[in-house]
């Protein structure tokens, strides 16, 4: 047997039988989405609840483009951040000034919370921060923002996946490491 594939369980929930009204499409896309627009309702009203279930769950999308440099870097940065201009990413550039860090975290924050609120029509976006929650890294303590985005795109990218395999590389991850570092050295 492939080592990769896990057959579904054999046991478990029961598959709901019951009617699939707008109350309980309503009930659905407030529970996997964060909150259920008029325009969601419209786009999958009418639709069986099996094909609205594949849809929020096995989502076609691609990775949204990086955070961008929307700050103004303070002249007092001894290693400024002149070398991303305006409006260009900064996910590649390293600095190790802490106020630039310090402003790119704050991007990182900006950035993620516009792709919850302009989420597509997917679980995708509340099981990444779903993930988060539970592995659970703190920004400020992880510092570099380059490690936050990093871990964020690991998250993304395996959110709808095997958990096994996003424990295996959660526990690898720079910023986790980062983490664990920092709460052990502040005992």
């Amino acid at each position: 047997m492939d080592s990769q594939f896990i057959p579904p369980p054999l046991t478990g929930l029961t598959p709901y039988t019951g009617n699939f009204t707008q109350l309980e499409l309503q009930h659905l896309l407030k529970r996997t989405l964060f909150g259920a627009s008029k325009d969601d309702l419209t786009y999958f009203s009418g639709k069986t609840l099996a094909v609205v279930l594949n849809e929020l769950l096995n989502p076609i999308t691609t990775l949204p483009a990086p955070p961008i440099k929307e700050y103004t870097t303070s002249t007092s940065a001894s290693a400024p951040d002149t070398a991303i201009a305006q409006g260009s990413t900064w996910v590649g550039d390293l600095n190790n000034d802490g106020t630039v860090q310090s402003q790119r975290r704050a991007s990182f924050k900006k950035w993620w919370m516009g792709l919850m609120i302009n989420q597509d029509r997917s679980i995708l976006e509340k099981m990444t921060l779903f993930w988060h929650n539970h592995f659970a890294t703190e920004s400020n303590d992880i510092g570099n923002a380059q490690y936050i985005y990093r871990h964020h795109q690991l998250l993304r990218t395996n959110a709808l996946g095997n958990f096994k395999v996003l424990t295996r590389a959660v526990t690898v991850d720079s910023a986790m490491l980062g983490t664990i570092e920092y709460k052990n050295s502040t005992r």
